[in-house]
């Protein structure tokens, strides 16, 4: 059991928490660069997200 941020995580937890954060900037980036450039960052481009799983 390790502290990080006054928690109490377990190793694994560390991890997550430490993916889950970095998840949250790499989302904040790339809020701003579609903001700055005014281009839609293509993610999804290859899917079609009308068609419905079975």
């Amino acid at each position: 059991v390790r502290k990080v941020q006054g928690f109490e995580f377990s190793g694994v937890g560390v991890v997550l928490h430490a993916v889950e954060h970095f998840s949250y900037h790499v989302g904040q980036v790339a809020f701003w660069v579609k903001q700055l450039t005014e281009a839609d960052l293509g993610f999804y481009d290859h899917h079609d997200l009308t068609q419905i799983n079975d």
